[in-house]
């Protein structure tokens, strides 16, 4: 079988042109959906990523094209396969190796990662980006004197990689050592200028850890910068759709209707979802960590089932409508058996991450945005519990600004759009909660930081789970967290993130006019 071109050596509308000529063609099939993925394009990279593999069934390269599609939007247990596929059907290189190696990072397999990553490093031994990427995934497991050995070597081949900076930052940060951590970026300014992909994740690291050394006004000048260069990138916050989507919500999940659509039962002797949900850097992955250290409940992290249930309902219930209007299919005397499918299908794919079918009594998902599908998953899972964190929206949108995310129809890319986001999703909550009968329970961050142990109580009875003082000490049991929380719960319970928004009251007088109604409704108010 001929080698598909590199990608780089031909232009994608050259690509299209031919391919179009010949839509069976999967070398060019597959060169397209490289191109897509290498510019971050995973959505239309997919689908033709998906056709190489039908196409070329064997073929090392559409294996591996499929399986980074899947690492990179969150599908790790499916991106394993086929990067395993891969190596199964062609010889081992360095990068397809290291690829597997982050995948498995990425799932908390630190030591099956680090052999994978040392077969690369063997192979290529001279690739700076193998040690980089090993020397990452070693700070996520918290071996920082790997990380520095692994990045001293890798500084000894090309001191002046971007990424190595970067990757420092990042170890000398999590041992707190912020000065010296901003002085490695500083040192490496010239290297973020130059390289325009890189330099908006650059200066959130530089933002935050000015953040961390109390130099507020400069942390927001570098957040404000940082973001502005992902539009210029081509983020955007896809207002009217994120509007519509939402609006489509609240019209279908009504009360009236409700009753008319089957909801589905309990497959008995599984374990079932406990979903906590609430707006990023709200602190669910810290009230995650509190579940997952009882010994009846396991860890699910950010599963990103209920988005792919809602995609395939509408081929599943063979309806001429689209989510969630599809699921009035479940009137219908032939489909009244559609809640369960898509339950199980929940839990097929649960599966497919890794959560044991007969395991623990509960695993959570804490998907981000899994809230805007309350109506889905009351219908799925009727008794299971809900979990809603919530925190004071000024602290929740700050956060979320001096974070790199990519969900929430792009609505990281400005201070305004994440305060709108926030409201819409807030507005669609509430309306599930007076349309629909949810087993939820709101509980507020600032409860669980003030008197952690009352909190954890209460989260636990609201479960049905008795105490267990594990609970309490849930940051020896942070195994696999993998979001941008995960500096934070591997520490004890801290109060710095309450009221942070009073180190930035000036930067967000533009949005205090947008979150205040909900701030009100929620109980909070805007202090000093």
């Amino acid at each position: 079988m001929p080698v598909p071109p590199p990608p780089q050596q031909i232009s994608e509308a050259e690509v299209r042109q031919r391919l179009a000529a010949d839509p069976n063609n999967g070398q060019l099939t597959y060169a397209l959906g490289e191109l897509l993925r290498q510019r971050g394009d995973f959505g239309g990279a997919e689908p033709l990523a998906r056709n190489a593999v039908r196409l070329m069934p064997e073929s090392p390269d559409a294996h591996r094209l499929l399986g980074l599609v899947f690492s990179q939007t969150h599908r790790n247990p499916a991106g394993e396969h086929h990067l395993r596929q891969a190596l199964a059907f062609g010889p081992a290189s360095g990068m397809l190796l290291t690829s597997l190696a982050l995948n498995l990072s990425s799932q908390g397999r630190y030591d099956e990662a680090a052999e994978h990553f040392s077969a690369a490093s063997q192979l290529e031994p001279s690739n700076v980006r193998y040690l980089v990427a090993q020397a990452n995934a070693a700070e996520l497991d918290k071996q920082y004197d790997r990380a520095d050995e692994l990045l001293d070597r890798a500084a000894m081949i090309d001191p002046a990689l971007l990424e190595i900076a970067m990757v420092r930052a990042d170890v000398l940060s999590r041992r707190k050592q912020y000065a010296e951590a901003l002085a490695t970026l500083d040192a490496a300014r010239a290297q973020a200028e130059a390289q325009p992909h890189q330099a908006p994740a650059f200066g959130l690291r530089q933002a935050n850890l000015l953040d961390r050394l109390g130099r507020y006004d400069e942390a927001f000048a570098a957040c404000t910068t940082a973001k502005q260069r992902f539009q210029q990138l081509g983020s955007r916050y896809q207002r009217e759709e994120a509007r519509k989507f939402f609006d489509r919500f609240r019209r279908f999940f009504i009360r009236q209707r409700m009753p008319l659509v089957p909801r589905a039962t309990v497959r008995s002797g599984e374990s079932q979802p406990l979903f906590i949900i609430g707006f990023p850097r709200s602190g669910t992955t810290l009230t995650e960590q509190i579940f997952a250290s009882h010994p009846e409940v396991a860890a699910g992290g950010e599963l990103f089932v209920i988005d792919r249930v809602c995609a395939a309902s509408q081929n599943l219930l063979a309806g001429p409508l689209n989510y969630p209007e599809c699921l009035i299919e479940g009137w219908m005397g032939d489909r009244r058996w559609a809640s369960s499918m898509l339950r199980d299908l929940y839990l097929q794919e649960a599966q497919v991450h890794g959560i044991p079918q007969n395991g623990p009594r509960f695993f959570t998902d804490k998907t981000p945005f899994n809230g805007p599908h309350l109506g889905l998953i009351s219908l799925l899972f009727p008794e299971s519990p809900i979990i809603h964190l919530q925190r004071h929206p000024l602290d929740s949108v700050l956060s979320s600004f001096f974070t790199q995310m990519s969900h929430g129809y792009g609505m990281a890319c400005s201070l305004e759009t994440i305060a709108e986001h926030y409201v819409l999703v807030a507005d669609l909550i509430d309306h599930y909660r007076e349309q629909l009968e949810l087993n939820y329970l709101a509980v507020k961050y600032e409860e669980i930081v003030q008197d952690q142990e009352a909190a954890s109580r209460r989260l636990l009875a609201f479960a049905g789970l008795e105490w267990n003082d594990r609970c309490l000490e849930f940051h020896k049991h942070t195994s696999g967290v993998r979001t941008a929380s995960y500096a934070q719960v591997t520490e004890k319970l801290y109060s710095r993130s309450v009221e942070r928004y009073r180190n930035y009251r000036k930067q967000l007088e533009p949005v205090m006019p947008i979150l205040q109604p909900v701030i009100e409704r929620m109980g909070y108010s805007i202090d000093g």
